[in-house]
């Protein structure tokens, strides 16, 4: 253990010197890549039983996700505020097995719906910062851009109440306009690399991810 003390010492004080830089500044472009967690979108499919109105799906079938993933660039122009791209990207798709009932009103046979829905926005965003140290950046900010959504729902039903534009239906936004606000923080661990995270009203309320700078001469 004696012999790995020095060893450890200069680790150490290789990677505090590799996080002397901010972790935000002037000229400073920041490149993050993250993933979502808790994901705002919910099921959007519901189910017309003997014309009684709207009746969630029941819980008899399986779901899954790809992302929302984050791709984000940002260029300090002033010590305390940021510009920058965010892109999202989502796709979930849901398949449920639902009773149907008979002439008799019956629930003797099933029909499957499925539905498969994807989302992505590029937004233009303004981050302000409150750089703590060396090695912590809080922020929060705001973007305004492009969001597009799409949703397709198909059933082996041919006699589904809901007809059958629902068995080859498509929806998509017509309002293509973006917005989000979140609040975060990022951690420089090496000189340039570092981790972020935030909370906000995104594709999802937590991000997590990884955070790139590259610094200008007069950063450095």
């Amino acid at each position: 253990m004696q012999k790995l003390r020095p060893l450890l010492l200069v680790c150490l004080s290789l990677l505090t010197q590799q996080a002397s830089a901010q972790s935000f500044a002037k000229g400073t472009t920041s490149f993050s890549l993250g993933y979502g967690l808790f994901s705002y979108i919910r099921h959007p499919l519901k189910v017309e039983i003997n014309g009684s109105g709207g009746n969630d799906l029941p819980s008899i079938g399986n779901n899954g996700s790809l992302g929302p993933y984050y791709f984000k660039i940002e260029h300090g122009f002033s010590p305390y505020f940021g510009v920058g791209v965010n892109v999202a990207y989502m796709a979930d798709f849901w398949k449920d097995e639902v009773p149907i009932p008979d002439s008799s009103g019956a629930y003797t046979d099933t029909a499957n719906f499925t539905t498969n829905r994807t989302t992505y926005s590029i937004l233009a965003r303004l981050n302000v910062h409150l750089p703590a140290s060396n090695h912590f950046d809080f922020y929060a900010g705001l973007g305004l851009g492009y969001r597009y959504w799409v949703h397709k729902s198909h059933t082996d039903n041919p006699n589904y109440p809901g007809g059958q534009d629902f068995s080859s239906g498509s929806t998509a936004n017509k309002i293509h306009l973006g917005f989000e606000l979140s609040a975060g923080m990022r951690w420089l661990i090496t000189r340039n690399l570092g981790l972020y995270g935030e909370l906000g009203l995104c594709k999802s309320m937590f991000q997590l991810g990884l955070v790139y700078n590259i610094f200008s001469e007069k950063t450095e």
